[in-house]
This record gives structure tokens, sequence and C-alpha cells, in this order.
């Protein structure tokens, strides 16, 4: 019988390793978007151009959903032609392999982006209800996030070329602050909704009315 993603990462050895997790960890979040945005998507049936957003957003959500998977898998051959590359002692071999072993992990940062960025458009108009769990989606693109930069920072020290390394560094930098600009944004939108809703529920309450679920 094959082993589930997180038995064979639980497993005593190299790989799968913390890249392939960050893809997971992004994947379980853009499942969880998925879930609201088809939920937006019955609940706005015959509204004319909001259906129409929301099935776009699917479309784009599914491209995203394979994005990663392919990136689960990629991360696991960078590290292995990373390990062959460096037994080999081949220059232009381990000079290939340290570029795709950084630039795999990028590559997860900027999937995680496009995930946030269809997150904070569907906080501006998803029900209440799903606010909850639209935070949760975005806590796990976020851990994806800062995952995908660890492994592309952890491997920046085997660019031997110094300016080649800070050029590098520069560029996960500025996806990594870019991404979490989406992050905080969307984060505190939705929070500020809870609390807003809290509040809301908490006066209500203190009057004596009554605040449908």
């Amino acid at each position: 019988m094959n082993k589930s993603f997180l038995e064979r990462l639980a497993e005593p050895q190299p790989d799968p390793g913390g890249g392939a997790a960050a893809a997971y960890g992004g994947s379980l979040g853009l499942a969880l978007l998925e879930k609201i945005v088809r939920l937006e998507h019955a609940r706005n049936r015959g509204a004319g151009e909001s259906v129409d957003d929301w099935r776009q957003m699917l479309q784009e959500i599914s491209e995203l959903s394979g994005d990663f998977s392919r990136l689960m898998k990629s991360d696991v051959e960078a590290y292995k032609a990373l390990v062959e590359a460096r037994r080999n002692g081949d220059a232009n071999q381990l000079r290939e392999a340290v570029e795709n072993a950084i630039h795999c992990p990028e590559k997860i940062m900027l999937t995680v982006r496009r995930a946030l960025q269809l997150a904070c458009t569907v906080a501006e108009s998803c029900k209440h209800h799903l606010v909850a769990d639209l935070l949760v989606a975005v806590g796990f693109l976020g851990a994806a996030l800062r995952g995908g930069h660890h492994i592309a920072l952890a491997n920046l020290p085997l660019i031997k070329e110094i300016g080649h390394r800070q050029m590098r560094q520069s560029e996960l930098s500025q996806v990594l602050e870019s991404a979490r600009e989406l992050e905080d944004q969307t984060t505190g939108e939705l929070l500020g909704r809870l609390h807003c809703r809290l509040n809301s529920e908490c006066h209500g309450k203190c009057r004596g009315e009554r605040h449908d679920p």
C-alpha cells in the first residue's frame, strides 16, 4: 500500500523535506479557500456578474492546486539533484542544481502570493460564517510562504558568487514582503469583521435584542 505524504514526511530520511512540506501546507490552505469559493459560487447563482467572478476564481484555484502538487515533487527532485551534483563535484552541474534548489521554494512563495491575492478578494465579500475558515486558510498559506523562504534562504550560501547571492537574497525578500502585505491585509480585514460581529452580538445581548446566527 502506498504511504501517504504525511507518513513519508515523518520518516527519518532527507526527502520529502521542508520545501515539499511548505507546498503541502499551501495546498491545504488552497483547498479550504476552494471550499469557501464553491459555497459562495453556489449561493450567488443567478446573481449575474458576481457568479462569473466566483467561477473565475475556481478556475484560478484549480491551476494553483496543480502548481502546488508539482512543486511538492519538484522540491524532492531538486534536493536529489543537489546531492548528486555535490557528490560528483562538477562545478557547472552544481551551479545549476543550487539554482534549482533555490528556485523551487521561490516558486512555492510565488504560488502562495497568487493564492493570497485570491483570499484577499474573497475576504471582501464572503459571508460572515465563512470568515473563520478563511482565516485558517490564510494561516496555512502564510506558513507555506515562510517555509518556502526558509528553504530558499538555507540554500543561498551554496552560491559562491557574492554578488549573485546578494541579488537572489534581495529577490526572495521582495517576494516575501509583497506576499506578507497581502497576508496582513487579508488577516486584518477578516479579524476586523469577526470583532465587529462579536461586539455587535455582545451589545445586542446587553440590550436584550435577538440576532440571527
